[in-house]
């Protein structure tokens, strides 16, 4: 989904996300991988947010700063 904001394309993590104002620079920071300390939840995930998780992750990945 090219010209998407992230913002607009996990629209779902980031209403669950604790941490709404961190920038994409700081995330990368923080690790995007499943296990990082970029994912700070307000609540436990479904099955498909944590699916939409590895979405967003993997999408991150390809991103070169």
């Amino acid at each position: 989904m090219e010209g998407v904001a992230l913002i607009d394309r996990f629209s779902r993590l980031v209403e669950l996300s604790d941490n709404k104002m961190v920038t994409v620079v700081e995330t990368e920071h923080l690790g995007w991988g499943e296990s990082g300390d970029a994912w700070r939840w307000c609540m436990p995930l479904r099955a498909w947010e944590e699916e939409e998780t590895r979405e967003c992750s993997v999408f991150l990945n390809s991103i070169i700063l």
